[in-house]
């Protein structure tokens, strides 16, 4: 969703400090993901190594959308733009998961041995990854 198409209020659970942007850009800070420059660096940067730089944006969501009697409730998150990253094809870019045959394997063994399976989120998992080791 576009800030330009919500009502100030909706904006401001964005945007407002505290609000859902605030908070991506803390985790991202929290969890050591970014080095945050000086405006002198950021123009060196610019000038001397344009190539490096990999864009970024911001993806904003309702996460009660389409639930009934559910309040607005603002999720940002700031995503890199990896298919602009110009060393594309050069490092490993995959999130490895669990393939489907070895979900239901899983669900199968479980199911067989009665075994209680329990579910949680880990807030902020993306930043789990080890770093690229480059700049």
């Amino acid at each position: 969703m576009r800030l330009s198409e919500l009502d100030e209020e909706k904006k401001k659970l964005f945007t407002e400090p505290g609000g859902s942007d605030q908070r991506e850009w803390d985790a991202w800070k929290t969890k050591e993901a970014v080095d945050v420059l000086s405006a002198e660096e950021s123009r060196k940067i610019r000038a001397q190594k344009p190539d490096l730089i990999v864009p970024t944006r911001w993806v904003r969501t309702n996460k009660h959308e389409g639930l009934i009697n559910k309040d607005f409730l603002a999720k940002s998150r700031l995503v890199v733009q990896g298919f602009k990253d110009k060393s594309l094809g050069y490092y490993r870019r995959d999130a490895p998961t669990a393939s489907g045959i070895a979900e239901s394997v899983c669900l199968a063994l479980c199911s067989w041995h009665r075994i209680v399976l329990f579910v949680k989120d880990i807030k902020n998992a993306y930043f789990s990854g080890k770093g690229v080791g480059r700049e």
